[in-house]
């Protein structure tokens, strides 16, 4: 019989960060690490934004990478403090690293795969 407890702590500890690595326009590099989305990230950010999923806006986007992105040290890249820079920055540096980091997780379906899920023929 399997512990419940211990797979669920060994499944967690054996998610891979991604990686993102914001340039500035003046070519300075900034490198950020983020660990999988979880259903609690998308509690929060649907919280704020109820429609994230199905249309993702740059608001929420730069509030799950404030809330996700962390340094070489694993800590906090951003606090709400940078809220106002990173909502200025370029639409394609906060899409580019949005996307390196949760990209894959944020796979959306079409219509015919929506019905086909819920029963609809």
């Amino acid at each position: 019989m399997v512990d419940v407890n211990a797979w669920l702590k060994n499944a967690i500890a054996a998610t891979d960060d991604t990686e993102a690595t914001l340039t500035a326009p003046n070519g300075e590099v900034l490198k950020v690490w983020a660990s999988p989305l979880t259903p609690n990230d998308l509690k929060f950010i649907s919280r704020k934004h109820p429609n994230f999923m199905l249309q993702p806006s740059m608001e929420g986007m730069v509030d799950l990478i404030i809330a996700k992105a962390k340094d070489e040290n694993g800590q906090k890249a951003f606090t709400l403090e940078h809220n106002a820079s990173l909502m200025r920055l370029s639409s394609n540096i906060v899409t580019g690293a949005f996307g390196d980091l949760f990209g894959e997780q944020m796979t959306t379906e079409d219509d015919e795969a929506q019905d086909a899920r819920k029963g609809k023929s």
